[in-house]
């Protein structure tokens, strides 16, 4: 399955419209830690290794790199150890570790979940270790078929448009980056990352 999504302005009032008659799914806590090389050889490919709750995820980017909003999901961390051509015995963390990848960022989310004609609606507030606030919002579809990209990414604005939803190039980490660690943010910036819309 492939995930595209689109990131969009937090205006709680027109938020509040979106979610008339959406279907709450509740709400969950999890930290999020992101990892990279010092030379950032993993996020200037637009790909994201992180742990989620422990458990690890890479997302690789699907088409433009930097457009930052299709990637596949890959959980299974021998996929993930082979992508990163690492071997050896033990945990992947440790080996992560042994590779020269370490954590850029620790982050705590709380996500409100709605569905809405299809449409997956997260809403986040997110806390990074530092201090670091940042309130996001997602809309997202899963496809099955990466040619299909496209048009589903033109969907998702398509439903946005009529709550005068702005869609925005920066989420929670790209955010983070940007106020925090402006030298990483600046390596990807200048290889086309998050373009103004």
């Amino acid at each position: 399955m492939f995930e595209i999504e689109k990131n969009f302005d937090v205006d709680k009032e027109k938020i509040e419209k979106l979610l008339k008659e959406a279907e709450s799914l509740g709400a969950k806590v999890f930290t999020d830690v992101y990892y990279d090389n010092t030379s950032y050889d993993l996020t200037k490919k637009d790909i994201w290794l992180r742990t989620r709750e422990g458990k690890f995820e890479m997302k690789l980017p699907i088409g433009k790199v930097g457009s930052g909003d299709r990637y596949d999901e890959v959980e299974d961390e021998s996929k993930i150890k082979e992508f990163l051509k690492i071997s050896g015995s033990g945990n992947l963390k440790d080996l992560l570790h042994k590779n020269n990848y370490f954590p850029f960022c620790v982050c705590k989310t709380t996500r409100q979940k709605y569905k809405k004609e299809g449409f997956s609606i997260d809403i986040d507030f997110a806390e990074f270790d530092d201090g670091f606030t940042f309130e996001a919002m997602e809309i997202e579809l899963m496809i099955d078929d990466e040619s299909r990209a496209e048009e589903t990414a033109q969907e998702i604005i398509n439903f946005a448009a009529p709550y005068g939803l702005k869609e925005v190039n920066k989420g929670k980490v790209s955010s983070y980056l940007q106020n925090k660690r402006p030298d990483h943010y600046k390596v990807l910036a200048d290889l086309g990352f998050w373009p103004e819309k």
